[in-house]
């Protein structure tokens, strides 16, 4: 029943040579140990491989002219060692991309963040969990670590904050907290990904306290139980459509007071606008804060009433109307790949394809590609 909600939603149209994301990888090696990585990085002994900032520039250039990408994603590796991280976020910001940084945070301070924002940078999504090894989580929680990082980053102008989170099979009470967390931080946070945990690299580790066979919908249900988001859109699997890989919900709300969910008719509406104005898919926003007078343009939506109709109770409820506009938070649901009788189910549309040795891979298991000759994968000549 949950899969048939979520598949009656929009179905994003996303594809290999249009496709509004483009994923980059500067830096191969990392500075803590995360269970599940799909890079299989920890060892920080290794030595970085870096690479050279002309050799990414042309890999944007491709992205942006063959894929008609609106954001590049930086990731890695951990990305802020990668030592001119600033000056490939304003290459990317002069050719009209949007960038996002997926990051564990570690080497992330207010200083750092600022000059990445002033070269650019509209979003840092930083990874934060329990069985992560990390210096910076001896003594707090996950949640109080998240929390440093809202205060530490808080209104750098430009920048938006996410967060990712791995679930595993323990995960549910920590789910509990951190929507409580996120609804406590509405404003500051606006993106919460969701990642099942799997050992994508088939390193032969396994611990049984995290691998689990959590679906999309089993998620959702989960998430459910202490947030009443609703599914607006989704990306397929390769194999079989009714099989959800990413899933997206979106809310609205205003001095940490949930308002209501964005329909998955009102998400299909602004996005179609958006391809039609601007010729390439939506990915990040630019802020995550809507007019109420954009809200009184598609009023003909129930969900928007509705929205409107919370807005209005709290103003009068509080004395504060947040400059006559509220903000969004997007949640994200991934499932990642899996293996199907020896062979790897993808998502349809995938946007974290990435440009290695010639061919155009996706991120999620280039370990997995790196010793074969991946002639099923397109060609790329940059």
């Amino acid at each position: 029943m949950m899969k048939n909600k979520i598949t009656n939603c929009y179905q994003l149209p996303w594809s290999e040579f249009d496709n509004p994301n483009g994923w980059i990888e500067p830096i191969s090696t990392c500075n803590i140990y995360c269970p599940g990585c799909y890079r299989g990085t920890g060892n920080t002994s290794a030595c970085s491989e870096n690479l050279p900032l002309d050799e990414l520039k042309k890999q944007v250039d491709w992205f942006k002219k063959y894929r008609n990408i609106h954001t590049l994603s930086i990731a890695g590796g951990e990305p802020t060692l990668y030592p001119h991280l600033c000056e490939l976020i304003a290459y990317a910001t002069s050719l009209n991309l949007r960038t996002m940084l997926f990051t564990n945070g570690l080497a992330l301070t207010r200083g750092f963040a600022e000059e990445l924002a002033k070269s650019g940078l509209n979003q840092v999504v930083v990874h934060v969990d329990r069985f992560q090894i990390r210096p910076d989580m001896k003594s707090v929680s996950a949640i109080e670590l998240r929390q440093q990082f809202v205060d530490r980053l808080c209104n750098i102008p430009g920048l938006q904050l996410g967060f990712i989170q791995p679930v595993s099979q323990t995960c549910e009470s920590e789910i509990a907290s951190l929507m409580e967390f996120l609804k406590l931080n509405f404003s500051a946070v606006n993106l919460m990904i969701f990642t099942i945990y799997r050992n994508i690299c088939e390193t032969g580790e396994y611990k049984p306290e995290i691998e689990n066979k959590t679906t999309i919908p089993d998620l959702l249900n989960l998430i459910q139980k202490y947030a009443a988001i609703e599914p607006a859109a989704y990306l397929k699997s390769v194999n079989d459509e009714k099989v959800p890989t990413w899933l997206f919900a979106q809310r609205m709300g205003m001095n940490n007071t949930i308002l209501g969910n964005v329909s998955a008719s009102l998400y299909k509406l602004a996005h179609k606008k958006y391809r039609a104005k601007n010729k390439r898919y939506l990915f990040i926003s630019r802020t995550n804060m809507v007019k109420i007078t954009s809200l009184l343009k598609v009023t003909h939506r129930i969900s928007v009433l509705r929205i409107l109709a919370n807005y209005i109770i709290q103003g009068f409820k509080t004395g504060k109307w947040n400059n006559r506009a509220v903000n969004f938070q997007t949640f994200l649901l991934l499932r990642g790949p899996e293996k199907l009788n020896g062979k790897w189910d993808l998502c349809d549309g995938c946007p974290d394809r990435m440009i290695y040795k010639g061919k155009i891979l996706p991120s999620c298991i280039l370990e997995n590609l790196k010793s074969k000759n991946n002639a099923e994968f397109n060609n790329v000549s940059i």
